[in-house]
């Protein structure tokens, strides 16, 4: 069926994503994006799309008169505040054929995605646009929430001459043979993950706070399954002591580690704490650690205004626009390749 967004862009025609068009979506984004047509990126598509704990990503294809002109899908994904779950989508992967560029296909795949997502009940998208997609984004009703506060630790004095270097963007996939375990080994401890998990919900879980609903089986597909590679560092003999979650790669001249997720029990200290991402930073042999989060342990500098801009559109959407505070995201709930 044709929809308004549909009709509004003459010679192009939108539809449901289908399996028989994941090979011309491939090429479309390894002409647009820079991806390889590989195995790594395909088992990369797959995670994200087919494999996501939260549901198969919903996808649309723009057509012309040449063939595909554009790609649009969004990852399902679900947040838990004082105690409901929120089903959301994030705005991801998005192409444009170069011979289509200039027709508004990025606008009218968008608003069809939103029009389908609104009939199904999808409460709110979310997404971290970079500069040159945020004002589409915000032209089509998103908001801007404000920049995801950023924070640094040097592994030593002399990292810090680095940093100028580490402007680069960084490598999409990790370095290999780093320390620490192996995340999927270390998650296949489903008990043991339960038991952490329960007794850092005191912790991690606000009344008034939106985060990503955090399981085992999430915590599995995240980091156990996805292909770009994650380690984990224990803080101490058992996954009950805490861990955290963490990759090695390079930016620039730099390697970074980049610490995606942190799960402690809800009375560990905050020495205990610093003193296992110091312990981690140090024999990683990276020259500094990087996080997402509003919570700083002491020693981690602030990247002023150097975060991600996190927007949202509500949906399904009854209640006022959450403001920054409201969130708890880190890294592996904004990373996503």
């Amino acid at each position: 069926m044709t929809s308004p967004t549909d009709a509004a862009r003459p010679g192009i025609s939108i539809r449901r994503l289908e399996p028989a068009d994941e090979e011309a979506v491939l090429e479309l984004l390894a002409v647009t994006l820079g991806w390889d047509i590989d195995d790594r990126h395909r088992q990369l598509f797959s995670w994200k799309h087919r494999l996501n704990l939260f549901g198969v990503s919903p996808g649309w294809v723009a057509e012309d008169e040449s063939g595909l002109a554009g790609f649009r899908t969004l990852m399902r994904w679900e947040f838990i505040s004082d105690g409901s779950i929120i089903r959301a989508a994030r705005a991801v992967d998005t192409a444009t054929a170069p011979h289509a560029q200039g027709r508004g296909v990025f606008r009218a795949l968008t608003m069809r995605a939103v029009s389908d997502l609104t009939d199904e009940g999808v409460a709110c998208i979310f997404n971290t646009p970079n500069t040159n997609s945020a004002p589409g984004y915000l032209s089509m009703g998103w908001q801007a929430i404000g920049r995801l506060p950023v924070s640094f630790r040097p592994s030593r004095p002399g990292t810090l001459a680095k940093l100028p270097g580490a402007r680069a963007a960084g490598d999409l996939w990790s370095l290999p043979g780093c320390t620490g375990e192996d995340a999927a080994e270390v998650l296949a401890a489903a008990d043991e993950v339960v038991q952490l998990l329960s007794s850092a919900s005191a912790e991690t879980q606000h009344a008034d706070r939106i985060s990503t609903n955090k399981t085992v089986s999430f915590l599995q597909w995240r980091y156990g399954q996805c292909p770009v590679g994650y380690r984990i560092w224990l803080g101490g003999a058992s996954i009950a002591e805490g861990m955290v979650v963490f990759r090695l790669r390079r930016r620039g001249s730099a390697v970074e580690a980049v610490i995606a997720d942190a799960v402690f029990p809800s009375d560990a200290s905050a020495r205990y704490i610093r003193r296992t991402c110091r312990h981690l930073l140090r024999e990683s042999g990276a020259d500094y650690a990087v996080a997402l989060g509003s919570s700083r342990p002491q020693g981690w500098l602030p990247l002023g205004g150097r975060g991600p801009l996190l927007t949202w559109r509500p949906l399904e959407w009854s209640r006022g626009v959450p403001g920054l505070p409201s969130w708890k995201l880190g890294t592996g709930d904004i990373e996503l390749f």
